[in-house]
This record gives structure tokens, C-alpha cells and sequence, in this order.
């Protein structure tokens, strides 16, 4: 009896062990990359007539954190190392986002935590280290919020509606005011779009919105992009805050790339510029991968003029970026 108990308590035992082997060559080993990226540059202004400042300066250090817990359960990071907190800021000011991602099947993303404002356009979906020259709207716009958003993509994966609901970019965190939007990212063969519908508190007891029209046109080499926002106060009228934004993106080969960007915006009351005035502005410049081997070091030189102040601004620059992966398991 004693030999036969000992017999199925084995069995039972070899089971459970089997079991527990199995279950862990189902369950896939947590993925993680970390990477930084770093952009630094020459600089030749002249902000006001008759007077100009000069000088070496690094404008963007990042610190990049993402990875997979499960196939199902994804997590991103980003620190802007370059950007301090100052006192009373939220301690959360120079994160760019921070949040965790649960894909329950191919079709469904549910995400929380500070996020990118889902705001259309390709200038505001770009990386700011990869932005030379750009609107004033891009520069003012509280672009990253805490939140939560949920996004269906289609089978083929061309198209993605998200809907998001987080933090006013025009208040702080904890005012009890909030923003909504419905975000369509769209890939139709030579034409793409980054369309949105955005509508915010603004923490005086009115309500504002946005209509961007994101649209980049994919031609061989060329490529040409084209934003259309309209921003809508109390008081505004239909016409009195918009930006159109323009890029043509020419890549001569797999090293080498130049474009032209430009752009007019208009203000009236408008919560991002405390001034009413139209400013226009157009830069230009040239990137370059110079070696063949490690194709994330990429040398730039670009030129730029506005008239932010009412009077012409000149800009030159001259500089590097580069991305560095530090870690990947």
C-alpha cells in the first residue's frame, strides 16, 4: 500500500513538474531596449537687425526605455535629459511620455498613462529631434498628457481610429479639466493622412477645439507633406487661428536627404500666443548619413527665416545627431 502511495505521489509530482516546464516555455522571456539620442549643433542668429549671437550648443538628450512584459502587454518610456524640472512644475515635466500598452488581439490597443495629445499632422507627429525649423503652434502646444486612449487598427493595417481622453493641454494636472479626441491615421498607397478632431477645456469656463488635416504624399524619392489646422476659441471666428505647414523631403539616395519646409500661421486671441499677428516663416537644409556602417549618425546643415517678433529672424545651423542603442534583450 505505503509502495503504491509512493508511486502516484511520484506520478502526481512528475506531473506537476512537467506542467510547470511547460508553462514556462509558453510564457516568452520580457523584451527590453534601451537607447539614447542626442542632437548637438553650431548655431549662427540673428534675431534683430544689426545684431547676431553665436555658438556651439546641444539641443535634445533622450533617454529611451521600451519593451514587452508579454506578447500582450507592451510598456514605453521616454526622458528628456536636458530639461530640468522647476520648482512647483509637475514632477513628471521633462517626461515625455510613460505608459503601458495591452493589445488584447490584433485589431485592439488599450493604453494609460502619459501619452502623446493625439493631435493630427506631420509636423506634430514628428520626433523634435528631428525638427529644425518649425511652427509656433508645434513650439506652444502642451503635447504630452496624461490619459488613456483606445485604438482599432484594421486587418490589412492601413488604417487606425484611436479615441483619447486625458489632462487640457491649457491647464495643469489635477484641474479637473480635460480634453477628447478622435485621431485617424490612414495609409491609402501614395497618400497618407494624420486627421484629428480635438475638443478641450481651457480652464476659464470655455471650451476649444482643433481640426488638423494631416496629409503626406509618398512620390519615389519625394516625398511632400501638408497640415491644415484650424484652432476654434470663444469669441474667434472661423478663419481667425490657423496654420498651414508645408515640407517637400527629397532623398537623393540611402545617405543623403535635403528639404524645404515653410509655413503661415494665424493668431487672434489664440491660447497658445498671448499677441495677434500672422507669422509666416521657411527654412531649408540638407541631412547626410556618412557612414555606411552605422547609418543612426546623421550630419545636418539648415537655414531658416521668420518674423516671430515682427521683424526678420536669421537662423543657420550646423550639427549631429545620433541614436545609440544601449541595451536589447
Amino acid at each position: 500500500m505505503k509502495r503504491t502511495a509512493c508511486l502516484i505521489m511520484a506520478f502526481v509530482a512528475s506531473l506537476a513538474v512537467k506542467a510547470q516546464t511547460l508553462n514556462h516555455e509558453k510564457q516568452p522571456e520580457p523584451k527590453v531596449d534601451v537607447a539614447f539620442n542626442v542632437r548637438s549643433e553650431f548655431s549662427l542668429e540673428n534675431p534683430k537687425q544689426g545684431s547676431s549671437t553665436a555658438g556651439f550648443h546641444g539641443s535634445f538628450l533622450n533617454l529611451i526605455i521600451k519593451g514587452e512584459l508579454t506578447p500582450q502587454l507592451s510598456y514605453s518610456y521616454r526622458q528628456r535629459l536636458n530639461k530640468y524640472r522647476e520648482a512647483g512644475n509637475d514632477a513628471f515635466t521633462a517626461t515625455d511620455w510613460m505608459y503601458v500598452t495591452y493589445r488584447p488581439d490584433n485589431h485592439w490597443a488599450l493604453s494609460g498613462g502619459k501619452q502623446i495629445f493625439a493631435v493630427g499632422g506631420y509636423e506634430y507627429d514628428a520626433a523634435p529631434i528631428d525638427i529644425y525649423y518649425s511652427s509656433l503652434f508645434w513650439n506652444y502646444i502642451a503635447c504630452y498628457q496624461f490619459g488613456v486612449s483606445a485604438t482599432y487598427t484594421t486587418a490589412d493595417g492601413r488604417h487606425s481610429l484611436m479615441a483619447q481622453f486625458c489632462n487640457s493641454p491649457y491647464t495643469a494636472m489635477r484641474d479637473k479639466h480635460f480634453a477628447g479626441s478622435l485621431y485617424w491615421s490612414g495609409n491609402m498607397g501614395h497618400w497618407h493622412t494624420l486627421w484629428s478632431v480635438n475638443v478641450m477645456e481651457c480652464g476659464d469656463g470655455t471650451v476649444g477645439g482643433f481640426l488638423m488635416m494631416g496629409n503626406r504624399f509618398a512620390l519615389g524619392r519625394l516625398t511632400f507633406d501638408i497640415d491644415l489646422l484650424t484652432r476654434q476659441y470663444k469669441g474667434c471666428g472661423a478663419l481667425d487661428n490657423f496654420s498651414i505647414i508645408a515640407k517637400a523631403d527629397y532623398r537623393f539616395g540611402p545617405k543623403a536627404n535635403a528639404f524645404v519646409k515653410g509655413g503661415y500661421e494665424e493668431f487672434k486671441g489664440d491660447r497658445e500666443v498671448d499677441l495677434t499677428s500672422r507669422k509666416p516663416f521657411v527654412s531649408a537644409g540638407i541631412e547626410t548619413h556618412p557612414l555606411r556602417q552605422y547609418p543612426n549618425l546623421r550630419l545636418h546643415a539648415a537655414y531658416g527665416l521668420t518674423t516671430y517678433t515682427g521683424e526678420y529672424q536669421h537662423n543657420a545651423m550646423m550639427g549631429f545627431t545620433l541614436y545609440c542603442d544601449i541595451y536589447r534583450k
